[in-house]
């Protein structure tokens, strides 16, 4: 870059100004009155004046001469007069706090004038000592006086002025630090002078000037030497080097006595204590004091000149990296509480719809309302307090489009102006990804709750374990009450499940294969819930991070299921077993009660005979109501349903419920008004309400309190109790409850379970709570109990609400049938003393019987005796055939034949069992000869199908 002229042919003020800037040296520019119209920091530091005493005009070149230079300033103008410049000269100026201080000062007229009197003037502070060069002093007052030493002075300002304009004039850093090498050789007597920079490494130095006879590119990069000396010395020490090279070790003696140098100087380049360079110069002779410390005005300016060509770099590659970056980068100026824009890079522009010229004096009106209040009152109070502030804002764009940003504002001061600075990102489809996420989040934790499934993570080697947010309901514990470790998890699980859960974690730790568990966890309520737990083993890559991934979906519900299935099973499997002990029981009972009768009425039985046969047919009779227990229970005894009044009911057994529990146990009933009616038998329905009552009876033995309660309740899958679950509808309650001793767990779970009794030996049968259990179930109903030891116990039954509102009908006494006849009946029975009993007995009462042992021989007598048979008296669950079957063969080819059915089973088992067509006759085992005599006479008489009559 070549420096500016004017008109006159000498360099105009401008030239010099960059040179100021560099405050390298004093620089001054003085106008033809003698005023100092403008300085550079460096001036104002060695006179002792501030910028405001500059420019309120407090500085003149004439006042701060003291009077015996002032001649030396005269001819340093005359010669300026006569050829534009001055030789360096010495004198002393008066500081501002009337001290003075001796300066080299130079100076060159800048453009012409008629008094020769406007230019600017070069000022070196000779008291100047730079804190490195400890020792190496230098006082111009005390130099020896000669024609050496005013050559050296005039070298070296000879020497600061052409590096004043070689900073002025060369136009970039690397031909400014060519020029000062080559001004080194020039004017300081160097054989060669070096400058060096670290490399892109910063391991090492590169070469950047050299000049000199002894130049070389030698080593121009890494760490090297520099003409035998380490530079890396020069920078790690941070130290001037200045030797004599004759006799130094640190110099190759050889080489420097056949490169004839003796002299050398080392000097780091530093600026805030970050070493940029080295200076190293080789001289034909010792270097002076006078030339380091020249060489130390060149070292400060060179490193300032690098620092600022650095500066300036990173700030041209900031600009480039601001302009190219996909986030809003702008910067405003506070001037009175408002935000000037005074920059906004290219992606802001394209953010918010903003022309590529256009000019915007601020950015308020590409705010929301409540961004700009947000600003206002939050944004820049913290950045203003802080100096900082982060977080999220929003914006409008030019078309009305909202931009939320992720914003960051600080704030800088410059040039005693407050910039704010804010680079704010457009995350528009990062909210739209949360918002999302949010949405899958959302439906995946409702997915979760809804099918009871759990996520849960542990971290092997710490022991930590993380949760999903189903997990703490799954474990009736509250969030964030959970601690996070495995310790504290297996306190959730019960004691008897936790070391088989362990054994199988570390069995799957050791294999790597996934696995599944089924455990109780206790919460902290007692209750006790299922988890079904799949694993799986996540293995890290290098053996340290394993994690332990679990998928738990409780399962209590299942279980309760399953227990009810089970239990349902066990009672239907008994119930099954005691229907056939009852069927097989009843055709013994039949033969016995049968034949005690046919003693009885004999005409050769005495009466002590007659009475021992008595308490036959009583055993037997009792034996026939335990049957019917099993049968209740079995739910195979015949009902006959009908709408019932439950009130009623309990009203009409009151009195005799109160004489069954005794004077020592109070009586209440409380009976719900309105109560609709159940469809149900009613005797058995008396039966429930007295077992419950006896029951309660007995668990009260010292006295207390027995209450008998009716209602009308609403119950749905949700009314689980025990082992049940209730269908959803209407239903009339009927309970039972006591203040007795109460039961406990163990003996609630065998409640209703045939033959279980907490009673001693002989003093029950164990069939009370089953028989109410088998009746309430027959009756398409529910009964739960409840109890806890010392609070006595409740026992409620829930029968179907009827929707009829019709009163039961009410039927006539039944007319008086004759049981005799003489008609043929074909006997089918396989039980051969049931069926020589009732031939017996029909044959007595004047009947013609064909006795058959199976189906098979039936229909074998059948056809020997075709149309001399007028009934058919058959069993209904006969070995090869059923009754029913039998009968329908016999009929097909006889369709006025009649039939009577007989069982051990009631009707609605047999209907289940076999097929039987209800409106057929049928005759319940055991049977009197009377009763069996006259429901055959009743047969003949039947019309057709019509309602089973029950046989007692």
């Amino acid at each position: 870059m070549k420096p500016s002229v004017s008109s006159t042919g000498r360099p105009s003020a401008t030239a010099y100004t960059g040179l100021a800037d560099l405050n390298i040296i004093g620089v001054l520019f003085w106008d033809a009155d003698g005023n100092i119209t403008n300085a550079n920091d460096r001036f104002l530091q060695t006179v002792g004046y501030s910028r405001e005493d500059l420019v309120a005009g407090a500085l003149r070149w004439s006042e701060m001469t003291p009077g015996e230079w002032r001649a030396a300033d005269v001819d340093a103008l005359e010669e300026l007069a006569a050829r534009g410049a001055c030789t360096p000269f010495e004198k002393e100026y008066v500081r501002k706090d009337g001290t003075r201080v001796p300066v080299l000062l130079s100076a060159l007229l800048v453009e012409e004038s008629p008094d020769l009197n406007h230019g600017v003037a070069f000022v070196v502070d000779l008291s100047e000592r730079n804190a490195q060069f400890a020792g190496v002093v230098r006082d111009i007052r005390d130099r020896e006086a000669g024609k050496a030493a005013d050559r050296e002075r005039e070298r070296l300002a000879a020497f600061s002025r052409d590096v004043g304009v070689a900073f002025a004039q060369s136009g970039t850093l690397a031909r400014m630090l060519q020029l000062c090498a080559e001004l080194m050789v020039t004017h300081l007597g160097a054989a060669a002078a070096r400058i060096w920079t670290p490399n892109a490494r910063e391991d090492g130095f590169r070469l950047l000037a050299c000049a000199g006879s002894l130049c070389s590119a030698e080593g121009s990069d890494g760490p090297v030497t520099a003409m035998f000396f380490d530079v890396g010395e020069i920078a790690r020490e941070r130290t001037i080097v200045t030797s004599r090279v004759a006799g130094d070790p640190r110099f190759d003696q050889t080489w420097a006595a056949a490169s004839r140098v003796a002299g050398f100087v080392g000097y780091p380049l530093i600026v805030s204590e970050r070493v940029l360079g080295v200076i190293t110069m080789f001289g034909w002779a010792p270097f002076s004091d006078a030339t380091v410390q020249a060489i130390s005005y060149v070292a400060h300016a060179l490193a300032s000149a690098i620092e600022r060509e650095r500066i300036e770099a990173s700030q041209a590659r900031l600009a480039a990296i601001v302009e190219a970056t996909t986030d809003l980068v702008s910067i405003a100026i506070l001037e009175g509480g408002v935000l000037n824009l005074s920059y906004i890079n290219q992606a802001g522009r394209a953010m918010l719809g903003i022309g590529p010229q256009e000019s915007v004096p601020d950015l308020s009106v590409f705010r929301t309302a409540e961004s700009l209040r947000e600003l206002n009152e939050v944004i820049l109070p913290a950045v203003l307090r802080d100096g900082v502030w982060s977080g999220e804002t929003t914006y409008v764009s030019r078309d009305g489009r909202l931009v939320p940003v992720s914003q960051l504002a600080f704030a800088q001061t410059h040039q005693g102006h407050v910039q704010f600075c804010n680079i704010a990102r457009d995350i528009t489809d990062r909210k739209r990804i949360e918002a999302e996420l949010r949405a899958t989040n959302e439906r995946t934790r409702f997915a979760h709750a809804a099918a009871g499934i759990g996520i849960g993570e542990i971290e092997v080697s710490t022991g930590r374990m993380t949760w999903s947010e189903s997990m703490p309901a799954m474990h009736g514990v509250a969030d964030g009450s959970f601690d996070g470790t495995v310790k504290a998890y297996h306190e959730l699980i019960h004691p008897d499940d936790r070391e088989a859960l362990q054994k199988a974690r570390e069995s799957a730790m050791a294999t790597g294969a996934d696995y599944s568990t089924e455990f109780r966890i206790l919460w902290p309520d007692g209750s006790v819930h299922w988890l079904d737990v799949r694993h799986q083993i996540r293995r890290a890559w290098d053996g340290r991070g394993d994690r332990l991934f679990g998928v738990a979906i409780d399962v209590t519900e299942r279980k309760a299921l399953e227990a009810q299935l089970r239990q349902a099973q066990k009672m239907d499997a008994v119930g099954r077993l005691a229907g056939g002990v009852a069927h097989d029981f009843n055709n013994l009972l039949t033969v016995i009660l049968g034949y005690a009768e046919c003693l009885a009425a004999g005409p050769g039985c005495s009466d002590p005979q007659r009475r021992d046969v008595g308490e036959i047919i009583k055993a037997a009779e009792r034996s026939a109501a335990l049957t019917r227990q099993l049968l209740a229970f079995s739910r195979h005894q015949m009902l006959q349903p009908t709408l019932v009044d439950v009130n009623a009911l309990v009203a009409n057994m009151s009195d005799m419920l109160s004489r069954l529990i005794g004077e020592h146990i109070q009586l209440a009933t409380v009976l719900a008004a309105g109560l609709g009616p159940v469809l149900a038998d009613q005797g058995q329905l008396e039966q429930v309400l007295m077992n419950l009552t006896v029951n309660a009876r007995d668990a009260m033995p010292q006295g207390g309190r027995l209450l008998v309660e009716t209602a009308e309740v609403q119950l749905d899958q949700t009314s689980a109790d025990h082992d049940q679950a209730a269908a959803p509808g209407r239903y009339v309650m009927l309970a039972v409850t006591d203040s007795g001793a109460g039961m406990d767990a163990e003996t609630r779970r065998h409640l209703f379970e045939p033959f279980f009794t907490t009673k001693e030996r002989g003093q029950g049968t164990g069939l009370g709570l089953a028989t109410v259990y088998g009746i309430v179930k027959q009756s398409g109903g529910y009964i739960w109990g409840n109890s806890e030891p010392g609070h006595g116990a409740t026992f409620k039954g829930f029968l179907p609400r009827s929707n009829a509102s019709l009163p039961p009908e009410i039927v006539g006494p039944v007319a008086a049938v004759a049981a005799r006849g003489s008609e043929t009946v074909l006997l089918v029975e396989d039980e051969g003393g049931v069926r020589r009993l009732a031939q017996r007995i029909l044959e007595n009462a004047g009947y013609r019987v064909i006795p058959a042992s199976d189906p098979a021989e039936a229909m074998e007598l059948f056809a020997l005796h075709r149309g001399g048979i007028d009934l058919v008296l058959t069993d209904v669950i006969m070995p090869g055939s059923s009754g029913p079957d039998l009968f329908q063969s016999l009929a097909a080819q006889e369709p006025t034949l009649k039939v009577l059915y007989m069982s051990g089973y009631t009707e609605d088992a047999v209907v289940r069992q076999a097929g039987l067509d209800r409106g057929q006759p049928f005759v319940h085992k055991p049977f009197t000869a009377a009763v069996l005599a006259r429901t055959v006479r009743e047969a003949f008489s039947h019309p057709g199908a019509r309602p089973a009559r029950v046989i007692e």
